[in-house]
């Protein structure tokens, strides 16, 4: 028997539903609720006979709708092929978030009797676009792309959508009529909330610097322009920035490189928790006090946040996004009808939440990252189970 994900379902009117963040190791519900796209069933029968034997597929109750998404009917592509292969074209697995993301749509494929078949662009625009049209030579059924960059996936997504290949976009958008769906938590958002909350924490003053990520990838240069703007904004001076590339070992090399250069330092802003882990250290290591900094919702820098008493705010960017893209492409394999758009606008963890987060049980590289609706329960998106067979 497949171990089912825990997921739930958000009413269509979710603007009466209020989400909120999930804590690490809240209660589940059993209550019954409707799907985002109609219908109704019980909040843990995702896994059912009902569902593998082609009923409706449920989705998870973080994807609140956007207030301008309309219906799309999938009735084109609807299939008999009792295995479908689902392409997904990931822009890196350069860390935990990426392994996360990827595999619980591998365990969300698995679950639904489908083929996953993940490339890796490794944050190359080109090679996304070989690696999609590799992927349709190899004739999956539908599409899943997380874009390096949006502009250069145009002509081979038309190729796709000629070829009557549904396409969902998930984590960062593609304005193309090709693309039939998207998930995405807006990195411009993302950005403003990190950089706001430094502002609140800093009183809007002081000397900050900024950990970027990867050079040239969209995600990462919507994050910068959209926190340099708002920490301007609010009145603090911007001292000097670096790139980190995501990962432990990057955030440490520049997290060096602006100590070494900036005597004061009073926050620090950063696109992602592992190089804010870096720069935790490197600051202790060079003598210097621990200042506000942004994160994520790194299971590993929320218990670091917790133990050091440190002032920071996290966005959450979910790693779901992607295991969710995965059900819609399923959703229109079997001509069920879904939203031409899925915003997942998430509340930030704070230092007033941050205990409900943070999971001592799990792995340091687990991403805290579900959500609770107005009833109060909270649920995340794996199992324990999952989560530790995946960072095993």
């Amino acid at each position: 028997m497949r171990t089912p994900l825990r997921h739930f379902m958000v009413a269509a009117a979710v603007s009466a539903v209020t989400l909120t963040a999930l804590t690490g190791c809240g209660s589940s519900s059993s209550t019954s609720s409707s799907s985002a796209d109609g219908g109704s069933s019980s909040a843990a029968a995702s896994g059912s006979a009902g569902a593998d034997a082609g009923g409706s597929i449920p989705l998870y109750s973080g994807m609140a709708l956007s207030a301008a998404s309309s219906d799309v009917d999938t009735s084109k592509y609807k299939s008999d092929v009792s295995n479908p292969k689902i392409g997904y074209a990931s822009l890196n697995l350069v860390n935990s978030f990426q392994v996360q993301r990827s595999k619980a749509a591998e365990l969300v494929a698995k679950e639904y009797g489908a083929e996953l078949i993940t490339t890796n662009a490794n944050n190359d625009a080109n090679t996304q676009v070989s690696n999609i049209e590799d992927l349709l030579a190899q004739g999956v059924n539908a599409l899943v792309v997380s874009p390096v960059n949006s502009d250069s996936l145009t002509p081979v997504l038309r190729r796709a959508a000629q070829a009557n290949i549904p396409v969902i976009v998930e984590g960062t958008d593609v304005q193309s009529s090709d693309v039939l769906s998207r998930v995405f938590s807006t990195n411009d958002t993302f950005g403003a909330t990190a950089a706001k909350g430094l502002c609140d924490l800093m009183s809007g003053k002081g000397k900050v610097v900024m950990l970027r990520g990867i050079a040239g990838v969209q995600a990462e240069t919507e994050r910068y322009d959209a926190g340099k703007a708002e920490m301007e904004k609010c009145g603090l001076e911007v001292e000097g920035e670096a790139y980190g590339d995501w990962n432990y070992a990057g955030g440490q090399t520049a997290a060096e490189t602006l100590v070494a250069q900036f005597p004061e330092i009073d926050g620090v802003w950063s696109s992602g928790s592992e190089m804010t882990r870096a720069a935790i250290d490197v600051f202790e290591a060079k003598g210097r006090p621990l200042v506000p900094m942004t994160g994520e919702c790194e299971n590993g820098f929320l218990h670091i946040w917790q133990d050091k008493g440190l002032k920071a705010v996290a966005p959450i960017f979910p790693t779901w996004q992607t295991p969710e893209a995965v059900k819609l492409a399923l959703k229109a394999l079997r001509g069920e009808t879904i939203k031409a758009s899925y915003s997942l606008e998430l509340p930030a963890i704070t230092d007033e939440n941050v205990d409900q987060f943070a999971n001592a049980s799990l792995p340091k590289d687990w991403w805290s990252d579900g959500v609770v609706g107005s009833d109060g329960k909270l649920e995340n998106y794996l199992t324990p189970d999952q989560v530790k067979t995946i960072f095993s």
